[in-house]
């Protein structure tokens, strides 16, 4: 079992680390390649499954791609049906669903969705941080 610094190679929390590390430097494609791993790999953890379509959304963004963004989009609106209410980390929950399907509806040029995006994080937990 090999060790890393985001935790053993073989665990979620590698997959999250290392995605997030990749994430932050703007490396958004090798991002999604390690959190797609990590989602095969751990199909049920719902904060790989988060991170994943973050990810993909980045990468949508930081081309300009619409249609892309659309299909991020419908990937959020499923993900967020399927967990209403959820909180699947210490950190995460549905409320930053909301924040990043916001995101990305402002970036389509839909800012009546993005502001309501941003209500219903705000309604399930105030102290979200929205855009």
């Amino acid at each position: 079992m090999a060790d890393n610094v985001f935790g053993r190679t073989e665990e979620p929390e590698y997959f999250i680390g290392e995605g997030l590390s990749e994430s932050i430097q703007g490396n958004y494609d090798a991002a999604v390649d390690i959190f797609m791993q990590g989602h095969q790999r751990y199909p049920e953890d719902l904060e790989i499954q988060f991170f994943l379509i973050r990810a993909t959304g980045e990468a949508a963004r930081s081309r300009n791609n619409p249609a892309l963004l659309k299909e991020i989009v419908t990937l959020w609106d499923s993900f967020i049906a399927a967990h209403p209410r959820e909180k699947y980390s210490v950190s995460r929950g549905t409320a930053d669903a909301y924040v990043e399907r916001g995101v990305l509806k402002r970036s389509l040029g839909d800012s009546d969705g993005a502001s309501e995006d941003f209500r219903k994080a705000r309604e399930i937990d105030p102290k979200i941080l929205v855009p």
